[in-house]
């Protein structure tokens, strides 16, 4: 199945989005999921199932002024 991550065509050998999260995101740092540009609860990660197309944008806090 192949999803957009970021803009970027991914291959998934899961349709599970915590598949995903544990493949793509590395260390303790914040970040926050959308699908098909939805905000995802933390506490939904494990419900979601991707689909074939979807579009899965991993954000990270930025600071500025």
């Amino acid at each position: 199945m192949k999803v957009l991550v970021n803009d970027k065509a991914h291959q998934l050998s899961s349709n599970k989005l915590t598949e995903l999260i544990n493949d793509l995101v590395k260390g303790d740092a914040p970040f926050a999921i959308a699908v098909n540009a939805q905000f995802i609860p933390r506490s939904n990660y494990d419900t979601i199932e991707l689909q074939d197309g979807d579009s899965v944008e991993i954000l990270s806090p930025m600071q500025g002024g």
